[in-house]
């Protein structure tokens, strides 16, 4: 549930209010937990001059688990100077500052530590690289038509594959039906329809080594999901490597 700062604007411990201060609650986005300290690295994901959406992903799942989220987006308005939460934002947008410089190359970070607000620094990292739809989509589509596992195991290649669609998810709407009471299948259908492409992606990039199992999984009725035919896959590579084991005389 998105909340302002303006929502919280009389919010106390038992709901009592002093003329000086105000104690702000463990819900309230302006609480700051003892443990929070402006050191802390909040993403192992460090911005650089690429990955800005994964970073971008990263850094918003972590604000938001601390209820900080609104110190970037906008939700969060900076108070009066005479509102008895006026510190209080001024804390928290100067731990959130620190958060942000500190999940950023040096480079970068030197650009724009100067920025009096967090949402300053959050708007202009991505006006700087976040990179339009339309040429990060065709990256990505290229990249996972060209990907292959090569030398990579199956869950080294599982997890290359994986990462690449989920990014391109996180891009792109998928059309679906609204209409009230709708009991058609569209949804349904669109998604099974989607699976099957990812499926046969995947399958396309394996080594020829595994042409044997592929031919097995689109021989199936109905087509296992993603996760399920990795499974697979990590079987047949378990079996084959005991194999191998097992026929090396010493």
């Amino acid at each position: 549930m998105t909340t302002t700062s303006a929502s919280y604007a009389s919010t106390t411990i038992g709901s009592t209010s002093t003329s000086s201060s105000s104690i702000v609650d463990v819900n309230h986005p302006f609480y700051l937990h003892p443990f929070d300290s402006p050191g802390m690295q909040l993403t192992s994901v460090i911005l650089s001059e690429s990955h800005y959406n994964q970073w971008c992903r990263s850094m918003e799942i972590a604000l938001s688990s601390k209820l900080k989220l609104g110190f970037v987006d906008g939700t969060c308005v900076k108070p009066v100077s005479t509102s008895p939460l006026f510190l209080h934002w001024i804390r928290c947008n100067n731990m959130v500052t620190s958060w942000l410089l500190n999940s950023i190359s040096v480079e970068i970070r030197n650009s724009v530590v100067y920025m009096k607000s967090a949402m300053d620094i959050w708007i202009d990292l991505a006006t700087r690289f976040a990179q339009s739809n339309v040429p990060k989509l065709f990256q990505l589509r290229s990249e996972i038509s060209h990907l292959t596992q090569e030398n990579l195991l199956i869950a080294g290649y599982f997890a290359k594959f994986r990462a690449v669609n989920d990014e391109l998810e996180c891009m792109v709407t998928k059309p679906r039906c609204t209409c009230a009471f709708c009991k058609c299948t569209v949804n349904a259908n669109l998604d099974a329809y989607e699976q099957d492409v990812k499926l046969s992606q995947f399958l396309m990039g394996l080594s020829e080594q595994f042409t044997g199992i592929r031919g097995q999984i689109l021989m199936m009725t109905p087509l296992p999901s993603l996760s399920q035919c990795y499974s697979l896959l990590l079987q047949e590579e378990n079996q084959r490597s005991v194999a191998l084991s097992s026929s090396v005389v010493p």
